[in-house]
């Protein structure tokens, strides 16, 4: 039975033949060169539909022009019809099988493609009759990589350096090897908070020790703090295993035997990835001050990159006797040469005891053996971090918070507190 859902795709395909003939026969008194070079500037505008029907219409007066037909394959490639790649990019290899340029298309499909073993096998069949072709080489080390063969994706650019001391994609590559292959890490971090007023200004100074295994990362962290006149110490472990592809997780252990940490703390979080290219996660904290003192809270985060910027917001929802507290904290990053590089803006509503920002922790909410008093405030942070070489990593963070305190709570005051946070970290 005919419908009309049907009849209305025939007919569209229809138009969208005659369109494509009407097009093709005006391009017919443009040389084929001069289409090529019409063709490959539309493709770099973005606008590839249109590319392709020029370099259709070149291919069907010269169909052996493999230039042209290796590009039509790499437009196919850029908008993510593998598929279509690879019919035209074989069909070149088959009537030319030395033909470098189709092959080293050919190989970049099957890396945007996660096909890692496939593109390291078409690059070693290229490297057999050239060896010194730095472009297969370059995408071979990359292939071993993605494969997790370090040792011999550095033999390989190696090689590359000697054909090419100067390949930058293969010096980024050599140093992101080089990087993955740390293990160690140690951290310093001082954050320092001054009061508007009534209090002295408070510091904290952490010390950090980190490893990354087979399973995920693991941190130990002793923290060292001069608040309010009194000095405390807390120590926590913090942990990132892999649960499964795309999934991993994060818990955390705190202890302390000074008033101004929590006496315990537990905190677990999973993370997963979501379609769209969005992230999530979801977890909770729990806080125990003694005598009583306790709190729960749950939260959860929506991030996603978009270009180089990185966008998230995390929520808070903290339940108790006063009440439910909600707390936000939205975090926008902007990249720059790679993952650690990036400058980036905190800012949060609502007072959460785990936005653990400088000194403006869980260790500064009010308590008692009767409630955990909610407090409300507003909070904006600059963040900036950078890498000095492979070994060393910094960064650089200034607060400024309106806080509400419990001895002004019945006045609704405020109390301004800003400061900055220093972290300096050493890779091995």
């Amino acid at each position: 039975m005919i419908t009309t859902k049907k009849i209305a795709l025939l007919f569209g395909t229809t138009l969208l033949l005659i369109s494509s003939a009407a097009a093709q026969d005006s391009l017919q008194h443009i040389g084929v060169d001069e289409l090529f070079k019409i063709a490959r500037n539309e493709a770099f505008k973005g606008t590839t539909e249109k590319a392709r029907i020029y370099l259709q219409a070149i291919l069907q007066r010269k169909p052996g022009y493999n230039e042209v037909r290796t590009f039509l394959g790499r437009t196919y490639s850029w908008d993510g019809k593998r598929d279509s790649a690879r019919i035209e990019l074989k069909q070149v290899l088959s009537n030319d099988p030395d033909n470098e340029e189709a092959l080293v298309a050919l190989v970049d499909v099957e890396t945007w493609d996660d096909q890692h073993e496939v593109a390291l096998e078409l690059a070693n069949k290229g490297l057999q009759k050239n060896k010194g072709n730095e472009e297969l080489l370059y995408r071979k080390a990359r292939s071993l990589v993605k494969l997790k063969r370090e040792k011999e994706a550095v033999e390989t650019l190696q090689d590359l350096f000697i054909v090419n001391p100067g390949h930058k994609d293969g010096s980024d590559l050599l140093k992101s090897v080089k990087e993955a292959t740390i293990k160690n890490t140690l951290t310093i971090n001082f954050a320092r908070d001054v009061y508007s007023e009534t209090f002295d200004p408070s510091q904290q100074t952490s010390f950090q020790i980190g490893r990354r295994t087979g399973i995920g990362s693991i941190m130990l962290r002793a923290n060292l703090a001069n608040r309010f006149g009194t000095n405390g110490n807390q120590i926590e472990l913090d942990a990132y295993p892999s649960l499964f592809k795309g999934v991993y997780g994060y818990i955390n252990l705190g202890h302390s035997e000074t008033s101004l940490f929590p006496q315990n703390r537990l905190g677990g979080e999973v993370y997963f990835k979501l379609p769209r290219s969005f992230e999530g996660s979801a977890g909770f904290r729990y806080l125990y001050f003694g005598g009583g003192s306790q709190v729960t809270l749950y939260t959860a985060t929506l991030g996603k990159y978009i270009g180089n910027y990185w966008l998230s917001l995390r929520t808070f929802i903290t339940p108790g006797g006063a009440g439910t507290s909600n707390s936000y904290l939205l975090l926008t990053r902007r990249y720059f040469k790679n993952a650690e590089n990036y400058l980036g803006i905190v800012a949060g509503i609502g007072f959460s005891p785990d936005f653990r920002a400088g000194v403006q922790s869980a260790e500064r909410i009010a308590t008692n053996k009767e409630a955990i008093v909610v407090l409300r405030s507003r909070r904006v942070a600059l963040d900036y971090q950078n890498t000095l070489g492979i070994h060393w990593l910094y960064s650089i963070m200034y607060n400024l918070s309106f806080q509400e305190y419990p001895f002004k709570y019945q006045d609704e005051g405020y109390i301004l507190i800003h400061g900055p946070q220093l972290s300096l970290q050493y890779r091995f």
